[in-house]
């Protein structure tokens, strides 16, 4: 009985209070049915009668007869009507507690293949749109430790608040189960500070999912080191790419209109990375150009291991695992 009663409250409460209304229910079914077997034939009768009593309903097709049924239908009424308003209040009250929770950040997720993307600027911002306007079932679950609700109300979009390099955050974010990780800049601290968080912050999700794909934003050139020693799969150097197009724009007035023509956001991306197959290996850049232009696609580049061919030799034959820089 002791052991029972451990588990019992064990239970979550609306667990506890359903079973305890079922019980009650069966119990005093099953206790009329026994007093007036005339009036309730079966004990299913008997129950049909006590969860129209308890639910307040009252339909009026089973009525005690006999005092002693009548007392029983006291009893249930007294103690049935108000545990069952009790349950729904309580059912209430922690639906709109799970909710509050939810748009404050305190929950946790369970999911995975999702996406944890730490800190809400406008880049965040950003890619949560992309990806809730084309990509259908991409989950993204938000981490920031400056909002105080969640900033982008979506029903894909779950939002932590906390610190990103605490363990804790980490793992209410679920990154060990996580596809991709994208660390953006934290605006609200100086570049040196920002870039020193988004390392600790690598190291720390790292530590938890090996085998996330990390993607980071650096922007001072002294921390990209440190961010791929870290673990940092790709780095983006916000700064960097963004001083080369500027000096781009001054030689070239409208390469900057040119650029974002290309990374627009759009369902399927203009710039893109396409794997060679066994039978392009023994291709040149030369064929493969002629190839693609068939297809209304202009390759150019290769990437080999960490190396970007930008417009190669016309002979230039091309090696199994190498990437074509692709524009369509």
């Amino acid at each position: 009985m002791k052991k029972w009663l451990h588990h019992f409250n064990q239970l979550p409460l609306l667990a506890r209070f359903f079973t305890f209304a079922a019980s009650m229910v069966v119990i005093f079914g099953v206790l009329v049915h026994l007093i007036e077997p005339t009036t309730f034939p079966t004990i299913f009768d008997g129950i049909w009668w006590a969860i129209v009593t308890t639910s307040t309903i009252g339909y009026g097709d089973f009525v005690p007869a006999t005092f002693t049924g009548k007392f029983i239908a006291i009893i249930l009424i007294v103690v049935g009507a108000g545990f069952v308003t009790t349950y729904f209040v309580t059912l209430s009250s922690a639906t709109i507690a799970r909710l509050q929770q939810k748009l404050n950040g305190g929950t946790s997720y369970m999911g995975k293949n999702h996406i944890v993307l730490v800190g809400w600027n406008e880049r965040s911002k950003a890619l949560i749109s992309h990806y809730t306007k084309y990509k259908d079932n991409t989950q993204i679950v938000l981490i920031d430790n400056t909002a105080e609700e969640n900033p982008f109300p979506h029903e894909r979009i779950t939002f932590i608040k906390g610190k990103p390099y605490n363990d804790e955050t980490l793992q209410r974010a679920n990154v060990a189960s996580a596809s991709q990780m994208v660390i953006t800049a934290n605006q609200h601290l100086d570049e040196a500070d920002s870039d020193k968080e988004v390392v600790l912050t690598i190291l720390s999700a790292k530590g938890i999912g090996e085998n996330v794909y990390c993607i980071a934003e650096i922007l001072t050139n002294e921390q990209v080191k440190n961010a791929q020693r870290a673990g940092a799969d790709e780095i983006v150097r916000t700064n960097e790419q963004t001083s080369n197009l500027i000096i781009n724009t001054l030689s070239s007035h409208g390469m900057s209109k040119s650029i974002e023509s290309l990374l627009q956001e759009e369902d399927v991306s203009h710039i893109h990375l396409e794997l060679i197959n066994t039978e392009w290996e023994t291709k040149s850049f030369e064929e493969l150009q002629s190839h693609f232009l068939k297809e209304r696609k202009i390759v150019i580049g290769i990437k080999r291991d960490e190396i970007n061919l930008i417009n190669p030799a016309p002979g230039l034959y091309l090696m199994n695992g190498d990437e074509l820089i692709l524009i369509s």
